[in-house]
């Protein structure tokens, strides 16, 4: 419209001046670098001007056309090609849900190979390659992962991390998720992670460093933490150089579980120290009467067992259906050459709860005391038990 108005205008001006010029119709002259172009008549030159105009007018717009076109041409084969790298990485995730690696593997890669944003077919195609047993086509993805994003190397290492895992090299995919929590130390995959290794690797120092990190992300409930708390200082108890050292070093509040206690008391008794252990039982049990705590006293060969068992059977008269209680005092009864209130103990003990070993010690007892038929019936109910 544009173009037509401009000229409609330009034809009035030649009109117009050919009209004012009468008689003479002008003279023209052009002259540029040597050459000379010459017009007696000045309406012909207006109108090979307007000629040339209108040529050049639609040069341009053809180039314009052209470039436009091009980019256009480019754009639509970007998105389909996007569409194409869509639609196999939707393809390539469903096989690899449905566990068929190899047409995942396929799917996948061409969606990485074809879309902008590759990042998630090199992981799936990688993951596909590890389930397959492909180490080397896996690591050859995971690298073009990281090569094709510099912002995605989380994902990446916790990646690289999982099918490392997988594969059994724990040590190295610790390795790579120290580098990522020192990175992210609060991303809670990266702290799973950790948590799940250190775990399956027996590293307990650090899982009991981590459990702090655990709690503030609420990966673990308060029991969960004292309970990881628990089995961590316990395993480094039981696996101390030095368990006097490990025993100082402990919290307070875990010198008082029975099962740690124990352990540093039969170290007591290896190093020669067997009464310091014994005292430190029984001030341990006049608080509570935990049945380990027990039973580790009641084999416990120290000082005068009267008076032991006098302890004892003051705790009985608060507790007399406490079977492991009874069980401890048959045992001391034992050492203390009382055979008949030993069996006594025994008998009580098993009536409230039948335990194998309580069964075979009672049925030896009564053996050396020449009463075959009925250490014979202790023997079967103890056999029983076991074949249970």
């Amino acid at each position: 419209m544009r173009i037509a108005v401009l000229l409609l205008l330009m034809l009035s001006a030649g009109v117009s001046l050919s009209l004012l010029s009468g008689e003479d119709s002008g003279y023209l002259l052009l002259a540029w670098n040597g050459w000379r172009v010459e017009v007696n008549n000045l309406v012909l030159a207006f109108a090979l001007l307007l000629l040339l105009f209108l040529l050049l007018h639609w040069v341009l717009n053809s180039f314009v056309a052209m470039q436009r076109g091009q980019k256009l041409f480019r754009r639509w084969r970007i998105v389909r090609r996007d569409h194409s790298g869509t639609r196999s990485l939707m393809q390539g995730l469903r096989q690899l849900v449905e566990g068929r690696w190899e047409p995942a593997e396929e799917k996948l890669l061409r969606a990485a190979e074809r879309s902008q944003s590759p990042l998630l077919g090199y992981l799936g195609a990688a993951q596909a390659a590890d389930q397959q047993g492909e180490v080397d086509r896996r690591d050859r993805y995971l690298a073009a992962a990281a090569r094709s994003s510099d912002r995605s190397a989380l994902a990446i290492g916790l990646a690289r991390a999982k099918v490392l895992a997988e594969d059994g090299q724990i040590d190295k995919a610790l390795v790579v998720l120290v580098k990522l929590q020192q990175a992210e130390p609060r991303h809670p995959q990266v702290l799973k992670l950790l948590h799940q290794l250190y775990l399956q690797s027996h590293d307990w120092q650090s899982l009991l460093d981590l459990l702090p990190s655990l709690h503030r992300q609420k990966l673990t409930d308060q029991q969960q933490s004292a309970a990881l708390s628990r089995r961590c200082h316990l395993e480094l108890l039981k696996n101390a150089d030095n368990l006097h050292d490990a025993w100082r070093q402990l919290p307070k509040k875990w010198t008082q579980d029975p099962e740690m206690l124990c352990l540093y008391l039969q170290v007591l008794v290896d190093d020669g120290q067997a009464d310091r252990a014994a005292a430190l039982a029984q001030r341990e049990l006049n608080k509570e009467l935990d049945s380990e705590l027990l039973g580790f006293f009641g084999r416990l060969e120290s000082g005068d067992s009267a008076q032991s068992l006098a302890l004892v059977e003051k705790w009985l008269a608060k507790n007399p259906t406490d079977p492991a209680l009874l069980l401890t005092a048959a045992r001391i009864a034992v050492r203390a050459e009382f055979a008949e209130r030993a069996i006594e103990f025994y008998e009580a003990s098993i009536a409230i709860h039948t335990d194998p070993a309580a069964c075979r010690e009672l049925a030896q007892l009564l053996l050396g005391r020449e009463q075959p038929d009925e250490a014979i019936k202790y023997f079967q109910q103890g056999l029983d038990l076991v074949l249970q």
